[in-house]
């Protein structure tokens, strides 16, 4: 079925509109709107712009990009604004791993919510709004708190600069921002995930951590890390800190636990591999795919900072013992994004919504899509892959779930970006360039057997495509390959979010 551009372009916005005002109507009652937009305008002027990362990209392809070494710029932001991180070193907990980082962090910040303790939350990217990149209490910031902690650093950092362009990045920033909200917050353990890598990533500020975690380890960011799991392992090791008990899960391949292990040696910290959640006495069928990967991985680490934090030791434990409680708090852990479904009342389409972008992130998405869709419904994929990420090696996987339809769109809610929240307007998007990649992607589809392929703008024509093509059938839709676009898709489908 192919629906007529123009016919379907306008209905699209139409519909974008109507979702748009909602949101607004909704906005516009809080009182703090109007700065909280400021706060974001001001926090997005710290984006790299479209250029910077083309060049980015293009000494990547030469071979001659690496990561930057983050921590010191990082350190030098701090000391500008008086932070004190030796006040909140022996309460963080760091987080590294190529898949499963912020599941594990939601995790173990919700186990240790339960125990009770008061809790800070960093992560990233945000999938609606930025405020959930820092939690309090497993909750993100508000947009009063967010605005006062906000300028209070932003300030700070702005009138103090040593030239015009000596201001953080927008991740470093928010780094920095959060570090501050913890530890003026007094919480009473922070539970921090890395952005990219862990040697050189600016979160890996601090001189001692008493415990870590480093989830699966696979091929992304390679162009940064390195071309090989054991290279990208060394760089995601490098949280590692004297004295600290540092933990993996068991899924690792013999060679990077080597890795793990000489680096464990070099930092003179305990390395050790969890239990398989099987090992435990709870009932683990009951737990999703990424509650599988990392439950047992957010237990340990739980358990063994509580350990450290009542008497400074990494004493032993019994390792698999786990009560009722624990079982539900990690069977209640949601996180955004991430196996998540949607379903519109008096509507036949049913959303599923993974933001799977590496090959093993993928195969889990397909595999959860697979088993919880119905299989006498009609499936249709909405697909992106954004950066330098090839779409093949993603798509022949996706092949295997019998799409009758696929769509491929940009990560942008819309063409225009007066349209656009603040929260999801990205500098670093050239509209150009992402509709060349989506075309690409189009032509991956047809190159690994995928048929009935169709190529827009928007995630807003994404999805009143998606309906068209329903007919009026019960169909279950997959949004996947970024989370910037399932990102997208929940800002449109759920224009209820939190504003306040």
């Amino acid at each position: 079925m192919n629906l007529p551009e123009e016919d379907m372009s306008s209905k699209a916005l139409t519909f974008l509109k109507r979702t748009l005002a909602d949101i607004s109507s909704k906005q516009e009652n809080s009182p703090n709107f109007k700065n909280y937009v400021g706060a974001i305008k001001a926090l997005n002027s710290l984006q790299s712009n479209a250029n910077a990362i083309q060049e980015a990209r293009n000494r990547m392809l030469n071979g001659t990009s690496k990561q930057f070494n983050n921590v010191d710029t990082t350190l030098k932001y701090i000391k500008r604004i008086g932070l004190k991180l030796e006040e909140l070193e022996p309460r963080v907990i760091h987080i590294s791993g190529t898949k499963g980082k912020g599941s594990t962090a939601i995790m173990t910040e919700a186990l240790l919510r339960k125990a009770p303790y008061k809790t800070g939350l960093f992560l990233s990217p945000h999938i609606t709004s930025v405020r959930e990149r820092i939690m309090i209490n497993g909750i993100p910031l508000s947009q009063k708190v967010f605005i006062e902690y906000f300028w209070s650093v932003f300030d700070l950092l702005s009138q103090n600069k040593d030239d015009e362009t000596d201001m953080p990045s927008y991740f470093k920033f928010l780094t920095i921002m959060a570090l501050k909200v913890f530890i003026s917050e007094k919480v009473d353990v922070a539970v921090i995930e890395v952005g990219i890598g862990g040697e050189l990533d600016c979160t890996n500020v601090f001189k001692k951590t008493p415990v870590v975690g480093i989830t699966s380890i696979g091929l992304d960011h390679t162009k940064l890390l390195g071309d090989t799991v054991d290279k990208i392992a060394w760089q995601k090791a490098g949280i590692m800190k004297p004295g600290c008990v540092a933990f993996t899960v068991p899924d690792q391949s013999s060679s990077v636990l080597q890795v793990f292990q000489d680096r464990a040696r070099e930092k003179e910290c305990r390395f050790e591999v969890v239990p398989h959640l099987s090992e435990y006495p709870i009932d683990h069928e009951r737990f999703n795919y990424p509650q599988k990967l990392n439950a047992s991985l957010a237990i340990q680490l739980a358990k063994a900072w509580t350990i450290w934090n009542n008497n400074g030791s990494h004493s032993s434990y019994n390792r698999t013992e786990i009560n009722q409680e624990k079982e539900k708090v990690l069977l209640n852990c949601t996180t955004p994004g991430r196996c998540q479904v949607l379903r519109e009342n008096g509507n036949n389409v049913c959303y599923y919504l993974d933001g799977a972008h590496t090959v093993e992130s993928m195969e889990v998405a397909k595999q959860w899509f697979q088993e919880n869709s119905s299989k006498n419904a009609k499936r249709i994929l909405i697909f992106n892959v954004t950066g330098g990420r090839s779409p093949i090696s993603l798509l022949k996987m996706l092949v295997e779930c019998q799409f009758s339809e696929a769509i491929f769109c940009t990560n942008c809610i819309s063409e225009k970006e007066d349209d656009l929240p603040e929260d999801l307007v990205s500098k670093g998007t050239c509209l150009e360039e992402a509709c060349n990649k989506v075309k690409e992607n189009l032509n991956a589809w047809k190159s690994v057997g995928g048929s009935n392929g169709h190529a827009v703008t928007s995630v807003a024509e994404a999805i009143f495509l998606a309906k068209q093509l329903s007919n009026g059938q019960s169909t279950g839709v997959l949004f996947t390959g970024s989370l910037h676009l399932v990102g997208s898709a929940l800002f449109l489908l759920r224009p209820d979010h939190d504003s306040t």
